[in-house]
């Protein structure tokens, strides 16, 4: 399940990249700035491969609905 997200979300980005990118709703700047946080990303992906398999289902399923919470108040102030 968790590769079939990462690959839809995969997906998805590079189809909204090419079209944020035609549309010319993004420049070098964010280029940069995207290069700087990809090695963020590789490493939160690598951690996060690791610790999986340590979590319990209780601990993830109160982890992933915290984390929903947390986007939805920051929507909501943003």
């Amino acid at each position: 399940m968790r590769a079939n997200l990462t690959t839809y979300f995969i997906f998805v980005d590079l189809v909204t990249l090419v079209v944020f990118a035609s549309r010319d709703l993004i420049g070098w700047h964010t280029g940069v700035l995207a290069l700087w946080l990809v090695p963020t990303v590789i490493a939160g992906g690598l951690l996060g491969q690791r610790l999986f398999p340590l979590a319990s289902e209780k601990f993830y399923r109160r982890l992933a609905l915290f984390l929903l919470v947390a986007v939805a108040i920051g929507s909501l102030i943003l």
